[in-house]
């Protein structure tokens, strides 16, 4: 079992830490993934759907670091693309505030 908390956002190359990932797992081995939602930075990036990189501020202390915005849907493929077999998807709420 592989667990990635809020991590791989920060991958530049997410297919080629997929794929390393992949080779790792044996055929009944799992990856679990967690990321802050896509919407949260939908007002940082100039396409939702695009993947993108920016600048954030990490916790309260002035750390900034360079973050990839990627969709749900680029989530996914990328990890399909790798050889995962996707079981399920849970994702929050979204509030209104943060569509807009």
């Amino acid at each position: 079992m592989v667990v990635s908390k809020l991590a791989i956002q920060f991958v530049e190359d997410l297919g080629e830490f997929a794929a390393a990932i992949s080779k790792i797992l044996n055929s009944s081995g799992v990856l679990i993934v967690s990321v802050p939602h896509p919407v949260h930075a939908a007002k940082q990036v100039s396409s939702y759907w695009k993947e993108t990189e920016y600048r954030q501020q990490i916790g309260k202390y002035g750390i900034y670091d360079t973050v990839v915005h990627r969709s749900i849907g680029q989530y996914a493929d990328i990890f399909s693309s790798a050889g995962f077999a996707i079981t399920g998807i849970s994702e929050p709420a979204v509030s209104e505030r943060h569509l807009q």
